[in-house]
């Protein structure tokens, strides 16, 4: 991230962050609609591709929640709404990596993600872990004194 987006406020880096990066997502087929003027103390940014419907809505406090729609399971499903994260961001780094990851899941690069919530002096705090293909071999730990 650049000094300069650091200075900016959550809304405004935010929006700088889709305008760079919007060749990127056009060149992945991701068109994105981040309206012009914010929404009081938020903003929120629509994205859409062949597979996803994704809005993703911001405070000016770090707030944030993703509502992501997978449009083969809302054919396949009725009652399917989507899925709706809600994060806490402290840095603007966090919520730009967050959005890579999106970018990536829509792009059908990642398979599988898993979050752990650990409770903080201020609520929940999400942290996600790396993405495993399904193909990944994961460990199993030996348990005292017996090995697998």
């Amino acid at each position: 991230m650049s000094n300069e987006q650091e200075k900016l406020n959550w809304l405004e880096a935010f929006r700088a962050w889709f305008e760079q990066n919007r060749q990127a997502l056009d060149d992945k087929s991701i068109t994105v609609d981040v309206p012009a003027k914010t929404l009081g103390s938020g903003i929120y940014a629509d994205l859409k591709n062949d597979k996803y419907e994704v809005t993703v809505q911001l405070w000016n406090n770090g707030l944030s929640d993703f509502h992501v729609v997978d449009l083969v399971s809302a054919d396949n499903h009725p009652d399917y709404e989507g899925e709706v994260t809600h994060y806490e961001f402290n840095h603007k780094k966090d919520l730009f990596a967050k959005l890579g990851e999106l970018i990536k899941r829509m792009n059908g690069d990642v398979e599988s993600a898993f979050t752990l919530r650990k409770r903080s002096i201020n609520g929940y705090m999400e942290t996600t872990y790396s993405d495993f293909p399904s193909d990944a071999v994961v460990p199993v730990p030996n348990v005292k004194g017996k090995s697998r």
